[in-house]
């Protein structure tokens, strides 16, 4: 793999599990140490978005979270982890909206590239000083606003889960509208396997995507946009495709606690999960390291088990 280079990206239980028993002062030399391993083997660390942002909510008030210290010290970690000390750059991957609207509309909107800057620079203000950047970003209810967004969104992302899972029962009474139960169950599951369903999750995400962006198509262009979707991002499509079949075989319910204190975290894992496709990221290959069992399971049926790792993997990895 040494001929290889790679852009490594860690999740966010995978940052505060790699110095949860590292002291504050110690994460510095820590990280150093494992940025000279990835040297040796062309990784380059990146940072997204979505973890940092995870991370961030967790400072937020009132009271403190229970993993409060976890994630000020992964935000330092990461802040060390993907900092380009010659350049004084954080390197960081754009949002996948961003990624979408200039692949498939040649925009790129103001408010997504400042998106990616502003957090850029939030990373960063933990690598100079974290106690200072702490107290600055309280003050101006960073935290609080990325909590907000969170709590906000997951619930909307659900919603959109939930109108396929509805499509797929739709198309699957079709046949039969009597039918129930396990029938239903098999019939909603032949639906979403079939070559139906991912065109048609696929057209609505560049529906939504172009109407975010105020853009009208016509003709089969909704229809050719769909097509290239599953081509050009495989995941931004099959994460659907498979959480939406685990609903339907496990009989899930979005709703009660455990989905809410774990399921919905689907919607962050969809913005990792992303990354892993057939391109190059800036000429390098992406590995993702994460413990999270759903998306490993979800990566390898897609064909990109040899990208994944979890954090022990990932050590072991760089020290062969």
């Amino acid at each position: 793999m040494n001929s290889e280079k790679y852009a490594v990206v860690f999740d966010t239980n995978s940052y505060r599990n790699l110095i949860r028993y590292t002291s504050f002062e110690d994460i510095e030399a820590s990280i150093a140490q494992l940025k000279e391993k990835e040297a040796r083997k062309n990784i380059m660390a990146k940072a997204t978005p979505v973890v940092a942002s995870e991370m961030l909510a967790n400072l937020a008030g009132p009271g403190k979270s229970p993993h409060y210290d976890d994630c000020l010290k992964g935000l330092i970690a990461m802040a060390n982890h993907c900092c380009e000390e010659a350049e004084n750059t954080m390197h960081i991957i754009p949002l996948p909206y961003l990624h979408l609207a200039i692949n498939f509309f040649e925009v790129s909107p103001p408010y997504a590239e400042l998106i990616t800057k502003n957090m850029a620079g939030v990373i960063g203000d933990f690598k100079i000083d974290y106690l200072k950047a702490v107290e600055g970003h309280l003050l101006k209810e960073t935290f609080t606003k990325l909590k907000d967004y969170i709590d906000g969104e997951e619930p909307r992302w659900i919603r959109e889960v939930e109108s396929f899972i509805e499509l797929a029962r739709h198309e699957a009474l079709k046949s039969n509208p009597s039918i129930n139960g396990k029938d239903l169950r098999d019939k909603m599951l032949e639906f979403i396997d079939s070559g139906l369903f991912v065109p048609r999750i696929s057209m609505a995400i560049i529906f939504s995507l172009a109407k975010s962006l105020q853009i009208k198509m016509s003709g089969i262009e909704p229809a050719t946009k769909g097509w290239i979707l599953p081509q050009m991002f495989p995941l931004s499509v099959a994460f659907y495709q498979w959480i939406c079949r685990k609903i339907v075989m496990d009989n899930i319910d979005l709703r009660n606690k455990k989905s809410r204190e774990t399921r919905w975290n689907w919607r962050w894992d969809y913005e990792v999960s992303f990354l892993m496709n057939d391109h190059l990221l800036n000429g390098r290959i992406v590995l993702l390291v994460t413990s999270d069992k759903d998306m490993t399971k979800m990566l390898k049926k897609y064909g990109y088990g040899g990208r994944v790792m979890d954090l022990n993997k990932y050590i072991e990895f760089l020290d062969i």
